[in-house]
């Protein structure tokens, strides 16, 4: 499960992010996010499209453990239900999957697209959360991890239609996306340093 990306900032370029409102977006440069990271998201608020800060990943239920739940693949789990009906765009030029010997692959093309993710606010929580939603597997990503891999909206069509999607509409659209439209290669591997 992708557990890492990469964000380039000032985020920009796609004529969607014109129509964007910045409350928040990193100092300039390459990011690499991980679970409990502050990173930016694009959310619908009654200003329109907004640029936020949020951390990836929501308090595990105590039966599982201490971890953050940070990755979506059944959005009809009652775990989800508060927060469905909102949608998050988040930017993203590069993640990483691990194979079954923990070698780092990484996949993008260097231009920024979206995860689908979902996201909401917690009582007493300064920031809100968000988790990317994630599918099954497709190549080049499955010969590495066969498992699953995030949901990628690699169009301003798809991202437009997973964010203004309505509440009961989200389910079908996130089963109706494609895990990638066009092959995304691996763009580093690292070396196998134990043979």
């Amino acid at each position: 499960m992708c557990n890492l990306y990469t964000v380039r900032t000032p985020i920009g370029g796609a004529a969607l992010f014109k129509g964007v409102q910045w409350v928040w977006q990193p100092s300039d440069g390459l990011h690499s996010i991980r679970p409990t990271d502050s990173a930016p998201i694009i959310v619908v608020t009654d200003d329109g499209l907004t640029g936020i800060e949020a951390t990836w990943g929501f308090p595990s239920p105590p039966q599982y453990g201490p971890g953050p739940v940070y990755n979506t693949r059944n959005l009809g789990s009652a775990f989800w239900r508060p927060w469905i009906g909102q949608r998050a765009l988040v930017p993203v030029i590069a993640f990483c999957e691990h194979d079954a010997r923990k070698r780092k692959h990484w996949f993008g093309t260097g231009e920024t697209v979206f995860f689908a993710g979902i996201w909401g606010r917690l009582p007493g929580e300064p920031l809100p959360r968000f988790s990317i939603l994630t599918t099954e597997s497709a190549e080049p990503v499955a010969a590495v991890h066969p498992k699953a891999m995030p949901v990628l909206l690699e169009t301003e069509e798809r991202a437009a239609a997973w964010i203004g999607a309505g509440q009961f509409e989200a389910g079908r659209i996130a089963a109706g996306l494609s895990p990638v439209q066009a092959p995304a290669p691996p763009i580093n591997r690292q070396p196998d340093l134990f043979g």
